[in-house]
């Protein structure tokens, strides 16, 4: 008994030794570390020089009072401002450097399940002129998510014969640097001569769209499996008519001059919306798994185009269609007053009907004019733009930005192209505007040495407020 007293002394002196020598460890510890730190930030060491002098002055204040009768009132330590002033120039040089790496604004948007991405052509991966040699390198920091144009002219140049050369280096690219892909568009006006000039009857017509939307489909879900973010399968099949014009427009706003597909259907069915249930039921039998999207343009805010687009994708959607999603293309004009309000709004309609929104073909043209100006669809272009034109066109890519993130299912924001010399809305344009002799719309978000414009940071900016929140 008397040994193991002995014993139980002996461990609780060695553990009190030990408490001891941790605590002065620690002690010392924390000295070094604070004078590491007032040593790496004078403004911090003067900082804490005041703060410890009022400790001081406070603490000799309190013994010289320190009579049990006499109880002084606490008195209130100043506020820290150099210390809040250096914590806040921290903040600011961290803010700034977010702002300048280029993946800032995808790793943003992707805590909200919104991917950012670009539209890709084979001739940017293969560095077609002008490109530089390191033009892949500095685009591919903003973007996780690309659009591969696997359109029909491109893919199916024969009646069923297929090459997937071109369009698959885009694929291979994106997936190789772990990005998504967006694929666009088997259903849509822009097809090759050897079908509009094929001389088929509706039933071969028939064959041909599925046998092409199927082989392409099945083609990207084994080559590509778990890559594809969305297949764009039906593009610009609205009229922009507003008074139903037959030479444009039918009775419930589908295009009339667009007699390729028009005249497929379903047996004994003239709805002519045949051809767009045909189109979305063949690419959900090529590939269960794919979200599949109707894309349009001028769709963006409130208006009759976007009101009888809904009416026909809701009639889809209560016939058990499957689709799963809407793309909002939107080109923007720096002449025209753009409601980003209501782009959410919209969004939120498709939404409330259980479909997810796209932007897919984001850019920004800086004009003085819109589109809907007369002369119609000649928008006046500012051929030199100054400071004050890239800041008006930052807060239009910003308003995209916000009204995405804002809305209730909104998954992707794409940008058609992102470098002003090989903008696609240049050659699209060319022969359609006035005050441009350069022929350059200025319309994306990188300037002719691959430097961001104004509108990368007002993305960035927009996307933090709302992100942060």
């Amino acid at each position: 008994m008397q040994i193991n007293k002995y014993r139980s002394h002996i461990i609780i002196s060695l553990l009190s030794l030990f408490l001891l020598f941790f605590c002065i460890n620690l002690y010392f510890k924390e000295r070094e570390v604070q004078q590491q730190r007032t040593v790496a930030d004078p403004e911090l060491k003067s900082a804490d020089n005041e703060v410890n002098s009022k400790d001081d002055k406070l603490s000799a204040s309190t013994q010289e009072q320190k009579q049990p009768e006499q109880k002084q009132p606490e008195q209130k330590q100043p506020e820290q401002k150099p210390i809040r002033n250096a914590i806040a120039s921290l903040a600011k040089k961290e803010d700034i450097q977010d702002s300048s790496d280029p993946s800032t604004l995808k790793k943003l948007l992707i805590k909200k399940g919104i991917y950012f991405g670009d539209f890709l052509g084979n001739e940017d991966v293969e560095l077609a002129a002008p490109r530089p040699a390191n033009f892949l390198t500095q685009i591919n920091q903003y973007f996780n998510l690309y659009t591969v144009p696997a359109w029909f002219h491109h893919v199916e140049l024969k009646n069923g014969q297929y090459d997937f050369r071109g369009i698959d280096e885009v694929a291979d690219f994106a997936v190789a640097h772990g990005a998504k892909i967006q694929m666009q568009s088997p259903v849509w006006w822009y097809v090759p001569d050897w079908v509009k000039k094929g001389n088929f009857t509706p039933d071969e017509l028939k064959n041909i769209l599925k046998n092409h939307i199927q082989a392409v489909m099945r083609h990207y879900r084994d080559k590509y499996p778990g890559a594809v973010l969305s297949w764009a399968i039906v593009n610009e099949s609205m009229s922009d008519s507003p008074d139903f014009n037959p030479k444009y427009s039918l009775p419930n706003g589908l295009r009339s001059n667009l007699p390729i597909w028009n005249v497929i259907h379903k047996p004994g069915s003239n709805d002519p919306t045949d051809y767009i249930q045909l189109a979305f039921e063949w690419a959900h039998e090529a590939d269960p798994t794919a979200k599949l999207y109707w894309t349009e343009f001028n769709v963006e805010y409130k208006g009759f185009k976007m009101d009888r687009w809904f009416n026909i994708v809701k009639q889809l959607k209560d016939k058990g269609v499957p689709i799963n999603g809407v793309g909002f293309q939107t080109h923007l004009y720096q002449g025209y007053n753009h409601p980003f309000s209501e782009l959410t709004e919209n969004m939120d309609r498709f939404a409330a009907i259980g479909l997810t929104s796209e932007i897919t073909e984001l850019d920004a043209i800086m004009s003085t004019t819109s589109p809907v100006d007369p002369p119609l669809f000649r928008p006046t272009i500012i051929g030199s733009p100054t400071q004050v034109d890239f800041d008006k066109q930052g807060k239009l890519f910003a308003g995209v930005i916000s009204a995405c993130i804002k809305a209730q299912k909104c998954d992707a924001i794409i940008l058609w192209g992102e470098w002003d010399p090989t903008s696609s809305t240049n050659t699209q344009y060319k022969n359609k505007l006035t005050g441009n002799p350069l022929g350059k719309m200025h319309a994306n978000i990188l300037d002719d040495n691959l430097k961001p414009k104004p509108a990368v940071a007002a993305m960035v900016n927009a996307a933090r407020q709302l992100i942060s929140k």
